[in-house]
């Protein structure tokens, strides 16, 4: 299938099937596995968290953060990899490499770079 080089998580549905103990076992020694229920819901919060940390980063994108908004500014910090920072008056400009959620969610803060 040629899908070696791309991120993998393990989904071990019917976890509401196990007990705690059991569930544990399962999950054990794996890497990137996350235990879930998908007639009760249960882990998919946690399915999502460990498929976003899976997701290759964007490229590097400019993004102009108003100081008032601390939390997409920690959010940059928490998700990406922040290449170079500049505090100006009126806002902070970043680049930074994002996963593509977070990037989606800080897109209004994204500058488009003009080539000449």
């Amino acid at each position: 299938m040629e899908v070696a080089d791309r991120p993998t998580v393990l989904a071990l549905n019917k976890v509401d099937r196990l007990d705690e103990a059991q569930a544990g076992a399962v999950l054990a020694g794996r890497r990137a596995a996350v235990a879930l229920s998908a007639a009760t819901g249960q882990g998919v919060e946690s399915l999502l968290d460990v498929i976003e940390k899976a997701l290759p980063a964007s490229g590097a994108v400019t993004l102009r953060i108003p100081h008032g908004d601390g939390a997409a500014l920690a959010l940059c910090y928490e998700l990406g990899r922040v290449l170079a920072r500049a505090d100006e008056p009126r806002h902070v400009t970043l680049e930074v490499e994002l996963p593509g959620p977070a990037l989606t969610a800080l897109g209004v803060y994204r500058v488009e770079r003009v080539l000449d």
